[in-house]
């Protein structure tokens, strides 16, 4: 649905971020019924702490610029979220939840540049296959942890 709605709305809205938080939502879910390793989550928690607070400063104030005011709050709820879904994803300790999970972060790290701060030459065909990849690898982990 959030795929949807960012090509038919061909900007980030409210509806697209609620779409793919919602999405997160339930990959958390998914992961937590699985057996998780504190310490792994931790750490990647911390890992992803880090990252948001390296971007988070620029991308907010890409946002004020360009009169996205209102997109402050979800952005960064929506980063906290996407986090809180890689940390538990990598607490699984299966490789193919993690690497999807740290590929989607990453992803949506570039989209988030690409559409708050500004476009970068390669980042959209990155975005795109950093995406399709992370989403197969979580789903081949959870298909294969739920057998």
């Amino acid at each position: 649905l959030g795929d949807v709605l960012l090509m038919t709305a061909g900007e980030v809205s409210l509806g697209a971020l609620a779409a793919f938080l919602a999405g997160h939502v339930f990959y958390i879910l998914a992961f937590t019924a699985q057996r998780q390793n504190v310490p792994a989550v931790i750490a990647a928690g911390l890992a992803c702490v880090a990252a948001i607070a390296v971007f988070q400063r620029r991308l907010v104030a890409g946002l004020r610029e360009s009169d996205r005011e209102h997109l402050v709050r979800p952005v960064i709820t929506y980063m906290i979220v996407i986090g809180a879904m890689t940390a538990t994803a990598c607490g699984t300790l299966n490789p193919l939840a993690g690497a999807g999970a740290i590929l989607f972060f990453t992803s949506d790290a570039l989209f988030g540049w690409y559409h708050f701060v500004g476009p970068l030459r390669w980042g959209r065909p990155v975005n795109i296959v950093l995406y399709q990849v992370g989403q197969g690898l979580i789903a081949v982990s959870l298909t294969l942890t739920s057998t």
